[in-house]
């Protein structure tokens, strides 16, 4: 499980290839230390039959939030201190972490 410890103002970045040929789905669990929060990001990406779908879960110890999108359009998940931006065009996953304010 990765753990990302991201400074105020920085963001944090990961690229990922994925499958597009077969139906298939992967799941990426970040730990992720922001603002002296700690934060659990839980990626469940999904692809069949050209379509695919992305869940994003944000998870402190006072709150969860979850957001779901397609591809092909880049979704926004935030809290009260982290944001997290996940973009798929079917065979690149890229996923982006911070507060992305300054």
């Amino acid at each position: 499980m990765p753990n990302l410890f991201i400074a105020k103002g920085q963001t944090e970045q990961a690229h990922f290839k994925s499958n597009v040929f077969f139906d298939s789905s992967s799941s990426f669990l970040f730990n992720v230390r922001h603002k002296g929060k700690d934060h659990s990001v839980l990626v469940n990406y999904q692809w069949s039959k050209g379509k695919g779908k992305i869940d994003i879960i944000l998870k402190t110890d006072a709150s969860e939030k979850k957001i779901s999108g397609n591809l092909f359009k880049r979704i926004y998940g935030q809290n009260e201190d982290l944001k997290v931006v996940a973009f798929s065009n079917g065979g690149h996953l890229q996923l982006g972490f911070g507060d992305f304010s300054s």
